[in-house]
């Protein structure tokens, strides 16, 4: 099968780095402690309807292959949200792009993430969507977070389908 894939970042002039773990995947995500901190809380602030936000930082390499590496994120209040899914709004776009020229001039989406309050961590047809359409180059990724039963997975691309 064809289509998008993480490997394909394998022939990317990507800066050099030090992945801060051994390696347990031939693609590894690191998301800082106080990104994850930060996450985490937004995910816990409404358990009623699913939140989302945008996932900033770098793709780099090391010995291993590369890497992603989650520097900040980027809170999108005014998604349209609903019980069980979430969609990204111009106003949404708005808001990161401006944030992005403002803020992180020297950093790149990377990906996005959103939470599945009790639904456990998957995509869902629309979450698919979303991935396909707007985080569709083969480093981006999808961030799912369950803040209720305590769970978190990221998905990359493998053969061209969000891979957990």
């Amino acid at each position: 099968m064809s289509g998008i894939d993480v490997r394909e970042l394998g022939g990317e002039s990507l800066e050099r780095g030090e992945f801060p773990a051994k390696p347990q995947a031939d693609f590894r995500c690191f998301i800082s402690p106080e990104v994850h901190r930060g996450i985490q809380e937004h995910a816990s602030a409404d358990l009623s309807v699913e939140i989302c936000g945008v996932l900033v930082g770098r793709w780099k390499r090391d010995e291993h292959g590369p890497f992603a590496v989650v520097t900040d994120y980027i809170r999108c209040d005014n998604a349209a949200s609903k019980s069980a899914e979430v969609t990204f709004t111009h106003e949404s776009w708005a808001q990161i792009n401006a944030e992005m020229d403002s803020r992180f001039e020297d950093e790149r989406i990377i990906g996005w993430y959103h939470t599945h309050p009790d639904f456990g961590i998957f995509l869902s047809e629309r979450d698919c969507f979303i991935q396909e359409h707007f985080f569709n180059g083969p480093g981006q990724i999808a961030y799912v977070v369950d803040p209720i039963r305590k769970l978190e997975g990221v998905f990359h691309w493998r053969d061209g389908k969000p891979d957990l």
